[in-house]
């Protein structure tokens, strides 16, 4: 298959074009008064030997210059195609966004921390679909399955305590919204990443694992908070702190990181269990599992590969070159024998 690389440089020709037909208009304008000129026998000669001569180095010049035109457009031929496997994964963040998640046991808040390890994360993706779901009490899907990586950072950007309307926390609605999002597709690693820090209180958890097995899915539960309890503060629009999270008997409301729920949770579902804070990179731990799975399926696509052909054009152009400047002195040392 011949094929161009740069077919803007086709361009270049109409320049050329409109230059031949000014040289051409321009010839024919004058040539009446240039053979007026001479009327002798000798210089009548010597005119058409020097036109003949001008004649044949115009075409020298102008296949040349259309063949440099030709290299700089990169023709191309292609002949045969190589196999390229490409692995399909399929990831849906699954973050939790109730209150105890603004905790700042970790300097800043425990879900600005995580948006900003998911983010880093997030770059380090190529080809997969990635989806974003927020859960507390409820569940809203931020982001369905997309390979829009920069749409998807948006998305995580804007990420709150107010993505839900309802706050508490209700894991079992939020994995089965969560399943619903893969694709019907055999041909993919789908894998759920859960973020939270800690506080499910459920007991339908061991029945969502058993669906997760069944459907094989991947989940890597991820649990972000320190050992000791801290309050939940309180900030107004401007992001200001104004007090701390008090019960209905004005009571400070404590929250503590508890990786039972999450560890349990990853066990059942043969997934794996990770702590995040800034001395662990559970998300390096989590990449790399990622691209060792064992359900290991991938899809095999193929490309092309070109051979470029330039190099002939420009044979062809300093070849045509060569011949016009060893035309030019040829004609000098005949013109000057014969005078």
């Amino acid at each position: 298959m011949f094929s161009w690389d740069n077919f803007t440089a086709f361009y270049l020709f109409f320049p050329v074009f409109i230059i031949g037909i000014f040289l051409f208009i321009f010839y024919k304008k004058n040539k009446k008064e240039f053979e007026k000129t001479m009327k002798h026998n000798i210089f009548l000669i010597l005119k058409t030997h020097k036109k003949n001569n001008n004649h044949l180095k115009i075409i020298f010049q102008c296949i040349a210059l259309c063949s440099l035109i030709l290299a700089y457009a990169g023709p191309q031929i292609s002949n045969k195609y190589l196999p390229k496997e490409k692995k399909v994964t399929e990831i849906v963040f699954l973050i939790d966004v109730s209150t105890s998640m603004l905790a700042e046991d970790l300097g800043i808040s425990r879900l600005s921390f995580v948006k900003k390890e998911v983010s880093k994360f997030l770059t380090k993706l190529e080809g997969q679909r990635v989806g974003l779901v927020a859960f507390a009490k409820d569940t809203k899907v931020i982001s369905p399955l997309t390979t829009d990586i920069n749409s998807l950072q948006l998305y995580l950007k804007t990420l709150s305590t107010k993505s839900v309307p309802r706050q508490g926390t209700q894991i079992s609605h939020a994995l089965k919204i969560t399943q619903s999002l893969f694709s019907a597709s055999k041909n993919a690693d789908k894998a759920i990443i859960l973020i939270s820090d800690g506080e499910l209180h459920e007991s339908e958890i061991k029945n969502q694992a058993n669906i997760l097995n069944k459907k094989h899915l991947w989940i890597f539960t991820i649990g972000i908070g320190g050992s000791q309890a801290v309050p939940i503060p309180l900030k107004n629009r401007q992001g200001k702190k104004i007090g701390y999270k008090k019960n209905s008997y004005g009571e400070l409301v404590l929250t503590q990181f508890n990786s039972k729920s999450l560890k349990k949770l990853s066990k059942i579902a043969n997934g794996k269990y990770y702590h995040l804070s800034f001395s662990l990179d559970a998300f390096a731990e989590v990449f790399q599992n990622l691209s060792d799975l064992k359900n290991k399926i991938t899809k095999l696509s193929y490309y092309r590969i070109y051979r470029p052909l330039f190099f002939y054009f420009l044979f062809v152009a300093c070849i045509f070159l060569i011949l016009d400047i060893a035309f030019f002195w040829i004609f000098l040392k005949k013109e000057g024998k014969d005078v």
